[in-house]
């Protein structure tokens, strides 16, 4: 399933009939080369690294290479933003 998500979640919210928008984001939020101007397409992007960063549960491993993303560059996210949205992302976690 990890490897169909793009995919699986295009469809899924095609027939639900979302905006096109929407659907290209689940499909290409993970594709090396991708729309540098669509915002929300970076902010998904970020929110990914920092899950997968989670998942990685790995208390050695710094943010380094979320900091100096492309993403979080174009969004303008400091250090200390990408740190906030982690601990926000820890705290939404353990309210599931």
């Amino acid at each position: 399933l990890a490897g169909l998500h793009t995919q699986q979640g295009y469809e899924l919210l095609t027939r639900w009939h979302l905006p096109m928008h929407y659907c290209c984001i689940a499909k290409d939020h993970h594709m090396d080369e991708y729309d540098s101007s669509d915002i929300l397409l970076a902010i998904v992007r970020l929110v990914n690294m920092v899950c997968n960063k989670m998942e990685q549960n790995d208390p050695n491993q710094d943010l380094a290479f979320i900091i100096g993303s492309r993403e979080a560059d174009m969004l303008g996210i400091p250090e200390t933003g990408v740190a906030l949205l982690e601990i926000a992302l820890e705290d939404a976690k353990g309210k599931q």
